[in-house]
């Protein structure tokens, strides 16, 4: 049933196409809640009746879901049937249509073969980074080749991110995307309002006896290590669990998300519950399946439910009915905590939301209505960096921006590094200052491959029959010696083996003799090549006649083990 637009919506959308023609870049700053899903349905449709393709990027495929299923619900009839999705996990390639929702993990590789865009809404803003080669900003980049009049606009419930400040400010990573704030929720109407207009839920702080002691504890980027913030918290834990138990029954608490830094602490605070009919926890470890059931679980089931998740449901986590949430860890991230507190946010009839917090994240960040945003680091005060200009050998994440195979890194690293903080490349200083090239990981450790590896000069080489201990099979051993009658090694010509062992033993055997017709010969000897046939012309006898005099050999050490690679002659 299609919905019929609240009016700061509306007063958003319009923003948004004010900005446009300003030639601005905007943003919608919307409180989880307020129904951005729909303001992107309506800037769709407007694009859409303009004649404009509209692609609609998303993180995850909840998301994709929702923004899917509200689209369908919201535009006009006309365009339903030119609504597709672009989306790995729920398999779906549906980007030759005219209003495309996509991740933007699964359109990154198309985006050069799905054609031109006239309009680009990405929900779910503040994870577009100003580095240029974030996948968000790639794919922004090659739509505006093919279009460079597309139409940009954002919507987030938090417009800020660590180390940069707000969406439209400048950083040390470089220069944001969004030009301006076109709209603000907590300023225009403002959170108080929409709380009395009951457009948002009521949330009320429950006191807590406990909180994790943060001295000490490092920084990983501009957030408080994870992994810190867990050792610190498992000395709280069992008196937090106790408190939050007890906290549970005085405000009869039946559903309640409970956020832990890693998944250590999340394995405490079920270990201390004890009671794993009523609670449950999820993370990046768990399966599709795991995951997909706990949350039908939690939302459909019976009695107390009480989910425990490692960083999983701060977005996209749509439960109205969520009496609850629980935080223990400790964040810097003014963002991250108001995704947390808008789980409790959705209005649900008279329902008044419960949060613990165990972190002092509230002390530190303020409330809802008061969130303290960091202050950003300026490009004018950044420390001279050097680029990392490797190629990407191996996919990684870091700050939330996901490195793929391939990609030119471009990480502003210090200039004291040795090594790139995201792919390991190690820069290699030149004769001029200043100047330097890179050498990737794989590189670096083919070249300390290579240095294990050495030639010596042979005076002798021995031949004997040996068993193989695998299979039984008879071999020849071949033994060299180099000066002072020294042992280098033992090498193996397996030619009664089959398969690919045999086709080495026979090429090398072809390539010891004076003649490789001999080699033909030996063949029509009774029994064909065989050990015992090869090893009589091995012989003192025979060897000068049909062999030439190996000279050197090239040997590689291979963890405790000496390998021949090759021989001269």
């Amino acid at each position: 049933m299609k919905k019929i637009p609240r009016y700061y919506q509306k007063d958003a959308c319009n923003s948004v196409v004010k900005a446009w023609k300003n030639k601005e870049i905007p943003c919608i700053s919307m409180m989880t809640a307020l129904g951005k899903a729909l303001c992107a349905a309506m800037l769709a449709n407007y694009g859409l009746k303009k004649g404009l393709r509209v692609l609609c990027l998303v993180p995850t495929s909840e998301l994709a879901t929702q923004n899917f299923e509200e689209a369908i619900n919201n535009i006009d009839d006309e365009f339903k049937s030119k609504i597709g999705l672009v989306c790995a996990q729920l398999n779906k390639k549906q980007n030759h249509l005219n209003f495309v929702i996509a991740m933007y993990q699964s359109f990154i590789n198309l985006r050069a073969i799905s054609g031109n865009f006239g309009m680009i809404i990405i929900d779910e803003a503040h994870l577009v980074s100003n580095n240029e080669n974030s996948q968000i900003r790639k794919i922004v980049r090659s739509l505006q080749r093919i279009n460079k009049d597309v139409l940009i606009v954002g919507m987030t419930a938090s417009p800020y991110r660590l180390g940069q400040g707000l969406l439209t400010e400048k950083c040390i990573k470089g220069v944001p995307l969004f030009t301006s704030i076109c709209y603000d929720t907590s300023i225009n109407p403002g959170i108080k309002k929409l709380i009395d207009e009951k457009s948002l839920a009521k949330i009320e702080v429950i006191n807590t006896h406990y909180q994790i002691d943060l001295t000490g504890v490092k920084m990983s980027g501009h957030e408080y290590n994870q992994n810190d913030v867990g050792l610190k918290f498992e000395m709280i834990c069992d008196d937090a669990v106790e408190d939050f138990r007890q906290g549970f029954i005085d405000e009869n608490v039946e559903t309640a998300l409970i956020f832990v830094p890693n998944c250590s602490a999340g394995k405490r605070v079920i270990n201390c519950w004890n009671d794993q009919s009523t609670m449950r926890m999820v993370s990046n470890e768990s399966s599709d399946y795991e995951r997909k059931d706990a949350v039908e679980w939690f939302k459909y089931g019976k009695g107390s439910r009480y989910l425990v998740n490692v960083n999983i449901y701060t977005t996209g986590f749509n439960f109205p009915a969520l009496q609850a949430v629980v935080m223990l860890r400790a964040t810097t991230s003014p963002g991250l905590l108001i995704q947390i507190l808008g789980r409790l946010i959705r209005p649900y009839g008279d329902m008044v939301g419960k949060f613990w917090d165990y972190g002092s994240n509230l002390s530190r960040l303020g409330g809802i209505e008061d969130i303290i945003v960091p202050k950003p680091k300026k490009r004018r005060s950044e420390a001279p960096k050097k680029l990392c200009t490797a190629i990407i050998e191996t996919p990684v994440m870091y700050e939330e921006l996901h490195y793929r195979v391939g990609d030119v890194c471009g990480y502003p690293n210090l200039l004291s590094a040795k090594k790139c903080k995201i792919c390991e490349a190690e820069f290699i200083p030149m004769g001029e200052e200043g100047k330097y090239s890179m050498r990737t990981k794989g590189e670096a450790l083919a070249k300390k491959a290579a240095e294990m590896v050495f030639t010596y000069d042979v005076t002798a080489v021995f031949f004997d029959e040996a068993i193989s201990k695998k299979s039984g099979i008879r071999m020849i051993k071949m033994s060299f010696y180099g000066e002072y009658s020294e042992f280098l090694a033992n090498d193996y010509l397996c030619i009664e083996h089959t398969g690919q062992a045999k086709n080495i033993a026979t090429a090398k055997i072809m390539n010891m003799l004076k003649n490789k017709r001999d080699y033909y010969q030996m063949s029509k000897f009774e029994g064909g090549v065989s050990v015992k046939s090869v090893l009589f012309l091995l012989g003192e006898e025979y060897f000068n006649q049909f062999f030439k005099q190996i000279k050197t050999v090239t040997i590689a050490r291979e963890g405790h083990f000496d390998k021949v690679r090759s021989w001269e002659y």
